[in-house]
């Protein structure tokens, strides 16, 4: 049986885990987009360098674009694995709580609401739709074996009788059911 609240805990952990997953992605973004403006100043300083024609120039020029290439490449490998290991442990751990503690939680809340139910003498909702369908179902059977002259109107009100009983068993039992 699945209860309001751990339907609703449920809700909270996935927009939790997208809020994250966005985070990161964002994240991502704007260090690609560092790295990008980090190129642009390395291209322009390159230039620069390119203006004055001496050979020390040149060797620093070439080793500046060389370098900043590297560690561009370096720089964007590491941004990328370490966003895509922060999602999959986002992932890991809305996972684990689904399946570990959800459950543990709806099995333990169960049974203190069973045993708070006995211990009242009160019967769970289910078992009230058990007795409320067996009596609609003998209530029927009576009927059928009733003379034929003034049933309808007999029919009628037990119908009438035992409708607003079916609907508030029906509303129980659908409240306690289990949501997939």
């Amino acid at each position: 049986m699945t209860h309001p609240f751990i339907n609703a805990s449920k809700t909270i952990l996935h927009a939790q885990r997208d809020v994250i997953k966005d985070v990161v992605f964002i994240n991502r973004a704007i260090a690609h987009r560092a790295l990008d403006m980090q190129s642009v100043a390395v291209k322009k300083g390159s230039a620069l360098l390119g203006r004055n024609r001496s050979r020390y120039t040149e060797q620093v020029r070439h080793t500046l674009v060389n370098g900043a290439r590297q560690f561009d490449l370096t720089a964007r490998r590491v941004v990328d694995g370490t966003s895509d290991r922060a999602i999959d442990s986002v992932e890991q751990v809305a996972t684990m709580i689904e399946r570990q503690l959800f459950p543990r939680l709806e099995r333990s809340f169960d049974g203190r609401v069973v045993a708070n139910l006995d211990r009242f003498g009160a019967p769970a909702a289910e078992v009230v739709a058990q007795l409320a369908e067996r009596a609609s179902d003998a209530a029927t059977k009576v009927l059928a074996y009733a003379e034929p002259n003034g049933t309808t109107k007999a029919v009628r009100r037990v119908a009438a009788k035992t409708a607003p009983a079916r609907r508030r068993a029906g509303r129980a039992v659908r409240k306690v059911k289990p949501r997939a």
